[in-house]
C-alpha cells in the first residue's frame, strides 16, 4: 500500500465516512453425503478453497478499500491518502484496517479458525481508521450464501446480518491523532446506508472541527434515504456530488420528501419523467444558497440505469452556464453480477474521476460526460472481476488496479439539455391550438404562472413544439410510460402503469411469491391487451391471454386454469402474466367472478371433485367497466359530451349536479353488489384501475373536482388551466374547461399513438403532415385505438420518408370528428363535420418524429 509521500501532498487527502460492514461470500452447492447427519431441510457444502478469500469490507470500508487500493500514478490520482471513519467494536481495529488491502486476508476463510492477515500499522503514523464513537459494542458482519444451480446461474438464498439494534450515539469524540488527520483533508466522502453514523451529531461535529482548523473541504455524499433529515446541516458546505442508490430512489417512489410522489423516474426510452426531474430538482435546490451553488445529482432509479443533473459552461458561449442532464443504461445478463454492489463501486469511482479530471464550475457538458461515461466502465470492470468470487469460488483471489486502468466505454450516456425538456414539457401538452391564440390567451395570462406564458412560443398544438429556428417536430418520447414501447398521457394511466410495474418488480423478485392481482376497466378498442403485453415482456415473464367473450360456458374456465398448470410444469422458472379480458362478461347468464376466488385466494381449483395447484403468478383483469364501482343515479346524471352543450350549461351541471357517495353499494349497471363480487375485489391487489376516456358526470365539491383533473388530465396542463376554476372572474369557463380537461388527455394520447403506429406502420417516414396530426386529435371518442390502427394501415404512395394529408385513405379524411374551439369568449364544439372540412384551415406543415431522447437533434435544445 502507498505511503501518503508517495501519493500526495498536504491537504489533499481524503476522508471516508458512514456506516461500516464486514461482509463474508458464501457459494455452495448441494452436498450429498451418506455419512452426515442432522442435515435438516437442506444440506449444502462450500465450493471455496484453502486460500479462497470470502471476507471484504461494507459500506464506507468498501469505498475506503477501493480509495486506499488504487494503484493510479501518483501525478494522475490527485488526491492523497485516505482514512476512514465508523463504529466497529475497539478489539477489531487492526483487523479492519487489514482489510483495506485487497490482497491483506488471502485464505481468510472458514478452512481455518484464527484471522489470516496480514499485520495492520496502528502506530500514529500508520493509522488508517478511527473509531468515532469508542462505547460502540459490536462489528456489524453481513454473510451471503449464493447457490451455485444449473448452466452455471447463481441464486443468493441467504442474508445473515449479525447486527445489533442502533447504538445510541453521544458525544462524538475528536482524538487527537483524528484531530491530526483532519487538518490534511480536502475531500470527505459520506456513505450513509441508514444505520444511524450519519447523523447531526456526527457531522456537526465534523463541521465545527474542519472550522477550527480553517479547513473548508469538498463534500461527496452517498445516501440510501431519500433527503435525509441530516442533509441540511450541510447545506452551507461545499457539497460537489450527492448520489442517491436504488433504495433512496424506490423511497421517493413511495413518498417524496417535497410532498409529492415519483411515480417512476425513468419512463420507456429511458427518458426522465416529468416528476422525476421536478424532484432532483428540488433536492438541489434545498443545498444552494446565494453563496455556492447546488451539487451535481445523480439518481440510480435501478442497478441498470443512471440518471444525473448537473450544470456546465457552454462550449459556445463561455459566458453562460446551461443545465444538462445525462441517462444510461447498464446491461448485463451474467447472474453473479446481479449480486455484486455497484452504487459503492460507482461512488468511489466518481470521485475519483472527478479529482483526476479536475472537474470545476468551468468545465463543459462534453466533459461531464466523458466523467460519468469512465466512472461507469470502471465500475463495470470491477463488478465483472468481483463476479468471479462467485463464479469461480475456489480459485478466486482478490486484486488491485488502477482507476485509470478502464477501458473506454463501448456507449456514453446520453447527454441532454434538461432545461430544455422541462421548459417545454406543458407545451407538448397543448392539444387544441385555439388555447393559444391571442382572445383566448389573454383570457389566461393574467392569473396563469409566469413560465406557462412560454406554452405560447413553445406549441403549435396537437403536441407540437416549435423553437426560435421554427423546425415543428412531435417528440414520442414525451408520452411515452414507463413500460417500454407503451404510449400512456393521462396522468391515470402513467400512474397505474407505474403501480403495476412496481408490483411485478417485487413479484418477480420475491422468493415467497404469492398470487398478485389487479383489475383494469377501460374503453373498447383501448389498447388494454396491448398495454398487459408489454407490461409482461419488460419483466420477462409468460403471457397468457384469455378473452372470457371467447368462452361458452362457465366450465370453460377450467380449461383457462388447465393451460396455466401446463404452462407453469413446461418452464417453472419463468413467472407468468395471466390476462383475462372482458371480466364483466356472462356466461351462461352468471357473472364468472366467483370462478377466480378460490385461485386468487388459495392458488388452487376444483374440477371432478379434484384440486388442482396453481403456482403463484400475475392476474390482470381487464373490462370495460369496474363491477365494483358505484352508481350513478339517472335522474340526476349528466352527459357533459353532450353535443352543444354550452359553458354556462357545463357550468350548472359542474356547480348543481350532486352526485352519489363513493360508499353506494350499487355496481354500474345500478344492480346492488352480489357477495361474490364483493369477495371478488377483496381479493385484489390494487383498488380497480380506470381509464375511462371520459367521465359522465363531475362532482359538485372543488377537491373532489381537483381529484378528478389530476387523476385523467395531462402532465402540466391541470395546473395550467385549474387557476380559471379558481377565480370567480372567470366563473363563465369554468364548466367549459372542466369538459375541456376531461377529453384533453385522450385527445393527445390519440395523437402520440397515432404517429407512433405511423412509425411502426411505416419505419422509414421521419415527417408527418400537421394536418394529419390535428386530424388525429379531431377523431371522436367511439373511434377506438384499434380502429386508428386499421385507418393508418390504409395510407397510399407513402414516398421519401414524408406522411402527407394526401395519402391518407378517403375513409379517414371523411371520418365525422369534433374540434374544441374558443371563439367570442366561448368555448365550443365543431362537430358531425368530417376530418376534411374541420382541419381545412390548418397550416400544412411537415413535423419531424423524433422517436427518443438520444435522437433528438442537440440543435433544437440550445446545445448547437
Amino acid at each position: 500500500m502507498q505511503t501518503v509521500a508517495d501519493i500526495g501532498g498536504a491537504q489533499s487527502d481524503v476522508l471516508v465516512v458512514g456506516d461500516w460492514f464486514v461482509d463474508a461470500h458464501w457459494v455452495v452447492g448441494p452436498h450429498r453425503s451418506d455419512s452426515a447427519s442432522r442435515t435438516g431441510h437442506d444440506h449444502a457444502i462450500a465450493l471455496h478453497g484453502l486460500n479462497s478469500t470470502v471476507r471484504e469490507l461494507g459500506g464506507a470500508g468498501q469505498v475506503m478499500s477501493l480509495l486506499s487500493s488504487n494503484e493510479e500514478a501518483p501525478e494522475t490520482r490527485k488526491f492523497g491518502q485516505a482514512y476512514g471513519l465508523g463504529s466497529w467494536h475497539p478489539g477489531d481495529d487492526a483487523y479492519i484496517q487489514s482489510l483495506l488491502d485487497p490482497q491483506g486476508n488471502e485464505g481468510d476463510n472458514p478452512f481455518f479458525l484464527a484471522p489470516k492477515i496480514k499485520a495492520a500499522d496502528l502506530s500514529e503514523e500508520g493509522r488508517r481508521v478511527f473509531r468515532l464513537y469508542c462505547d460502540a459494542s459490536g462489528t456489524n458482519r453481513v454473510i451471503r450464501v449464493y447457490r451455485k444451480r444449473a448452466n452455471s446461474s447463481y441464486s443468493l438464498d441467504h442474508r445473515i446480518d449479525f447486527e445489533q439494534e442502533l447504538p445510541n450515539f453521544g458525544d462524538v469524540e475528536i482524538t487527537e491523532p483524528l484531530r491530526q488527520v483532519l487538518s490534511r483533508i480536502k475531500y470527505v466522502l459520506v456513505k450513509d446506508h441508514g444505520r444511524g453514523l450519519v447523523n447531526p451529531k456526527t457531522l456537526e461535529a465534523l463541521c465545527t472541527e474542519f472550522s477550527n482548523l480553517g479547513q473548508r473541504p469538498q463534500w461527496f455524499i452517498s445516501t440510501k434515504n431519500w433527503h435525509p433529515k441530516w442533509l441540511h446541516q450541510l447545506k452551507h458546505e461545499d457539497i460537489k456530488l450527492l448520489l442517491m442508490p436504488p433504495e433512496a430512489s424506490s423511497q421517493a417512489n413511495v413518498s417524496d420528501a417535497f410532498g409529492s410522489m415519483v411515480h417512476h423516474w425513468l419512463v420507456s426510452g429511458r427518458v426522465p419523467s416529468r416528476r422525476a426531474m421536478q424532484s432532483i430538482d428540488e433536492i438541489r435546490q434545498s443545498l444552494k444558497t446565494e453563496k455556492k451553488d447546488g451539487p451535481v445529482v445523480i439518481v440510480l432509479p435501478s442497478r441498470s440505469t443512471v440518471l444525473a443533473r448537473f450544470e456546465a459552461q457552454s462550449e459556445q458561449n463561455p459566458a453562460e452556464r446551461q443545465t444538462f442532464g445525462l441517462v444510461h443504461g447498464v446491461q448485463s445478463h451474467d447472474s453473479a453480477n446481479a449480486f455484486i454492489p455497484r452504487s459503492g463501486i460507482l461512488f468511489a469511482a466518481l470521485f475519483s474521476y472527478w479529482c483526476r479530471m479536475e472537474l470545476n464550475p468551468g468545465s463543459v457538458a462534453s466533459v461531464w460526460q466523458d466523467w460519468l461515461a469512465s466512472s461507469i466502465s470502471l465500475t463495470d470492470k470491477w463488478v465483472e472481476s468481483y463476479a468471479d468470487r462467485i463464479r469461480r469460488a475456489d480459485t478466486w483471489r482478490a486484486q488491485s488496479f488502477a482507476f485509470d486502468q478502464a477501458e473506454p466505454p463501448a456507449r456514453k450516456p446520453t447527454l441532454f439539455d434538461w432545461s430544455y425538456v422541462a421548459r417545454t414539457h406543458a407545451a407538448a401538452f397543448v392539444s387544441w391550438p385555439s388555447m393559444l391564440d391571442d382572445e383566448s390567451w389573454s383570457k389566461r395570462q393574467s392569473f396563469a404562472p409566469t413560465e406557462l406564458k412560454e406554452v405560447r412560443a413553445q406549441s403549435l398544438g396537437f403536441g407540437i413544439l416549435q423553437d426560435s429556428h421554427k423546425v415543428p417536430r412531435i417528440e414520442l418520447w414525451r408520452a411515452m410510460s414507463e413500460v417500454d414501447g407503451c404510449i400512456g398521457v393521462p396522468r391515470a394511466k402513467r400512474a397505474m402503469l407505474a403501480d403495476i410495474a412496481r408490483e411485478i418488480d417485487m413479484f418477480v423478485k420475491s422468493k415467497d411469491r404469492v398470487h398478485r392481482s389487479f383489475l383494469v376497466s377501460d374503453d373498447p378498442g383501448g389498447g388494454k391487451t396491448t398495454m398487459i403485453r408489454l407490461l409482461a415482456e419488460g419483466h420477462r415473464m409468460r403471457f397468457l391471454s384469455f378473452n372470457v367473450t371467447e368462452l361458452m360456458r362457465k366450465s370453460d374456465l377450467l380449461g383457462c386454469f388447465d393451460t396455466i398448470v401446463t404452462t407453469q410444469a413446461q418452464d417453472p422458472s419463468t413467472p407468468i402474466l395471466v390476462f383475462i379480458d372482458e371480466i364483466n362478461a356472462k356466461l351462461e347468464g352468471e357473472s364468472i367472478y366467483s370462478a377466480f376466488l378460490a385461485p386468487l385466494e388459495d392458488g388452487h381449483y376444483s374440477r371432478d371433485g379434484k384440486t388442482f395447484w396453481l403456482e403463484p403468478c400475475v392476474w390482470v383483469f381487464a373490462g370495460t367497466e369496474n363491477p365494483l364501482k358505484s352508481s350513478v343515479d339517472p335522474n340526476t346524471a349528466v352527459d357533459l359530451n353532450k353535443p352543444g352543450l354550452s359553458a354556462v350549461d357545463a357550468l350548472k351541471i359542474v356547480l348543481k349536479v350532486e352526485h352519489p357517495t363513493d360508499e353506494s353499494d350499487s355496481p354500474s349497471d345500478g344492480a346492488p353488489l352480489s357477495d361474490k363480487t364483493r369477495d371478488f375485489g377483496s381479493r385484489l391487489s390494487k383498488p380497480p384501475f380506470e381509464l375511462k376516456r371520459s367521465l359522465s358526470v363531475l362532482p359538485k365539491n372543488d377537491k373532489k373536482i381537483k381529484e378528478s383533473l389530476r387523476a385523467i388530465g395531462t402532465p402540466g396542463q391541470e395546473e395550467v388551466l385549474w387557476s380559471q376554476l379558481g377565480h370567480e372572474e372567470h366563473a363563465s369557463l369554468r364548466g367549459a374547461v372542466v369538459a375541456w380537461l376531461i377529453q384533453e388527455g385522450r385527445t393527445l394520447e390519440r395523437v402520440y399513438v397515432g404517429v407512433q403506429l405511423i412509425k411502426k406502420l411505416y419505419p422509414e417516414v421521419e415527417e408527418i403532415s400537421s394536418r394529419v396530426i390535428s386530424a388525429l386529435a379531431c377523431l371522436p371518442d367511439k373511434v377506438s385505438l384499434r380502429d386508428i390502427r386499421h385507418e393508418l394501415q390504409g395510407c397510399t404512395e407513402v414516398q421519401r420518408g414524408r406522411l402527407k394529408w394526401m395519402n391518407m385513405s378517403r375513409t379517414f379524411r371523411e371520418e365525422p370528428g369534433r374540434m374544441w374551439n374558443y371563439e367570442h369568449k366561448v368555448w365550443h364544439v365543431r362537430e358531425s363535420e368530417s376530418l376534411e372540412e374541420l382541419t381545412k384551415d390548418v397550416e400544412d406543415r411537415m413535423v419531424k418524429i423524433i422517436p427518443s431522447l438520444s435522437t433528438t437533434d442537440m440543435s433544437w435544445t440550445g446545445m448547437d
